[in-house]
């Protein structure tokens, strides 16, 4: 008949020291998730009274609000939520955990002895996680060892007893990384075994995935699956399978036009998941339980030799899912209140799995998967004075065998985009006013600032997209244009304004001085085909008799191909030339002239009685005027007045007349 007996089983091999960390690959092509619908909302408010799901691109919203106790669920199916409206409100909750890459599965549990012969097969590896930076999962266990059962000898003589390893534990899956790196992987556990059959080697844990994504952009993406969990190794029965790694946290962005507001109850989640736990071993023969004894089965039929099955071992749990992204952005006033909470919290490793050493000392210990990192929050703003930044950031790195790395929280600003190109006329005229520049509106913007250069004045639309210039004394040079907001300038451009040469205007052919009985007199204007303005003028002849006695402003304009006016002026003095003795020009003369201002009037005839003079600049007004005794010889000193021509009119009882001085 069948005995049954018991053999004590021992724990094969040390607990290893799992050194193996990730060897990391620089270069990951980063693209924003945009294959989702988009909605248009055509500028209504949008309002959540209720929980409910979304997903995909929502823009064009006028006011967005998320009312106090309201659950926002991203789709799984999605993994995103991006939002564009004018102003956003959030009062409520919007739940992105777990909804980013999901996890990778378990490994199988090993399968179970088919008696003498047929040990513990090994447990399996998981599926890596999904994502850029996957978390990776661990490598198989070893078969359990061996020994075949012997029966049939004479008096059972030869006989012996069949021993079964159990099946190594599959090592377990790695955190998955974003915002930083996932932690490593933890083992497999050894199968249990005898000294006629060891247990199977142990699966080492799996590497760690790639972090990806900055910090200086303003682009967020959604967090990676975890590896999955390593299957238990097969004995008396199947091991059990490993469970699934944990799923990365999804992406958030609220995009505010004016004004966005994170009240006390807001809530924005995008927190990795944890990962599931390791596969358990089978169980001792024959009873399928762990105390470290088994009982044999298939005992030879007149004989005690019997069948022995070992414990298999545990495999490594699943990595945890890395924490998703956030992306908070106004132009106007961005507050994040008091009590308001922002995580992108890596997952934890899932725990190991069963049997370990607690159990009894013939069992391995396998270990927890790793933690995933934590994910990215960027918050980005114009620099508004008012803005509060008062909420609780979390984007700490899950717990296990190797814990994930933070992640990153970054306060960007958001600068206006470069302004240009600046547009007007680039070639003008010495002096010209009423100059237009502009440019196109700039996004982010909350002012424009304009320069030009010294001697020209910005005389209107300063701040705004469109100036008018008056270019004054300037010479070439660049009109410069740059947005501005709260944080300062964005890159400006600028447009190269030539100022082209004048043209080179005079009258020639003219006398200083006409009798109002004298001949016209032609005037010549250079260069040609421009006009004369001014009284006695006709067609370029001056007619002094048509004019009263006195100076006279005669002025040539001329227009030249570039559309630039230039301009010559001169004073003419009539005399009447009817006084007594008023014929003759040597009355009066004038010495030295031109002079200093310091001058000599000598009288060619007797004066009777007092004499005015009177002078007057070229435009004809008065700027000296004093009586004399009379005399032959007057000596003026005029050193008050400036540099330039100037009338002299002399009046006595009998001689008015007028003579044209020039002073340096």
């Amino acid at each position: 008949m069948s005995m049954k007996k018991t053999k004590t089983l021992f724990k094969q091999g040390l607990n290893p020291v799992q050194l193996s960390f990730a060897v990391i690959l620089i270069g990951f092509c980063f693209s924003q998730k945009m294959i989702a619908q988009t909605i248009d909302h055509g500028g209504a408010d949008f309002t959540i009274n209720a929980n409910t799901t979304l997903g995909g691109n929502h823009i064009n919203i006028g006011t967005f609000t998320i009312n106090t106790g309201m659950i926002v669920s991203i789709d799984s199916s999605i993994h995103f939520l991006s939002i564009n409206a004018q102003n956003i409100i959030i009062n409520g909750i919007i739940n992105g955990n777990g909804k980013g890459y999901t996890g990778g599965s378990g490994g199988s549990g090993g399968s179970a002895t088919g008696g003498s012969g047929s040990p513990g097969l090994h447990g399996s590896a998981g599926v890596n996680g999904n994502g850029p930076g996957a978390g990776l999962a661990g490598q198989n266990g070893g078969d359990g060892g061996t020994q075949t059962q012997i029966c049939g000898g004479l008096f059972c003589s030869g006989n012996r007893d069949g021993f079964n390893g159990g099946g190594g534990g599959a090592g377990g899956g790695s955190g998955a990384s974003y915002g930083g790196y996932g932690g490593g992987a933890g083992y497999g556990a050894y199968g249990s075994g005898y000294t006629e059959a060891a247990g199977g080697t142990y699966g080492p844990g799996g590497l760690i995935g790639n972090a990806y994504g900055n910090i200086t952009n303003f682009m967020v993406d959604y967090g990676s699956g975890g590896g999955g969990a390593g299957g238990g190794g097969g004995a008396w029965s199947t091991g059990t399978n490993g469970g699934k790694g944990g799923d990365g946290g999804g992406m958030i962005e609220l995009i505010a036009i004016s004004n966005l507001t994170v009240g006390p109850s807001g809530r924005i989640y995008c927190n990795g998941m944890t990962g599931a736990a390791g596969g358990n071993g089978s169980g001792e023969s024959d009873d399928n339980t762990y105390d470290c004894s088994s009982n044999g089965y298939s005992s030879c039929t007149l004989c005690s030799e019997a069948v022995y099955d070992a414990a298999g071992g545990a495999g490594g749990g699943a990595g945890g899912g890395a924490g998703g992204g956030i992306r908070i952005q106004a132009k106007g006033i961005l507050q994040l209140k008091t009590g308001a909470l922002i995580q992108v919290n890596g997952g934890d490793g899932g725990a190991k799995g069963y049997p370990n050493s607690t159990v009894g000392t013939c069992f391995d210990n396998a270990a927890q998967g790793g933690g995933g990192s934590g994910g990215r929050i960027k918050i980005i703003s114009t620099c508004n004075p008012l803005n509060e930044y008062n909420s609780t950031i979390s984007n700490n790195g899950g717990i296990g065998f190797g814990n994930g790395n933070s992640g990153t929280y970054t306060l960007l600003n958001l600068y206006p985009s470069p302004a240009g190109p600046v547009t007007g006329i680039d070639s003008i005229c010495p002096g010209q006013s009423g100059l237009a520049f502009t440019i196109p509106v700039v996004s982010d913007a909350q002012g424009y600032s304009w320069s030009v250069p010294a001697g020209a004045t910005i005389t209107n639309g300063n701040n705004t997209t469109t100036v008018t210039v008056s270019w004054g004394s300037a010479t070439s040079g660049y009109v410069i244009a740059a947005a501005t907001n709260g944080c300062g300038s964005g890159t400006p451009d600028s447009l190269y304004i030539a100022v082209l040469p004048p043209s080179v205007v005079t009258i020639t052919g003219y006398d200083s001085l006409y009798c109002t009985n004298a001949s016209p007199a032609a005037f010549t204007g250079n260069p040609s085909g421009g006009s004369f303005f001014g009284a006695g003028m006709i067609a370029g002849t001056f007619y002094p008799g048509g004019v009263s006695a006195g100076p006279h402003q005669i002025i040539y304009v001329y227009t030249d191909g570039n559309g630039c006016t230039g301009s010559d002026t001169i004073t003419v003095i009539v005399d009447p030339c009817t006084g007594v003795e008023s014929t003759s020009e040597n009355n009066f003369s004038i010495y030295p002239n031109p002079n200093s201002g310091e001058f000599t009037i000598i009288s060619g005839v007797e004066i009777k009685g007092s004499v005015k003079l009177t002078v007057m600049n070229a435009l004809g007004e008065e700027v000296y005027k004093q009586v004399y005794a009379a005399d032959n010889e007057y000596k003026i000193n005029l050193r008050q007045l400036t540099a330039g021509i100037y009338c002299l009119k002399l009046e006595s009882e009998k001689i008015t007349a007028y003579r044209k001085i020039i002073i340096n």
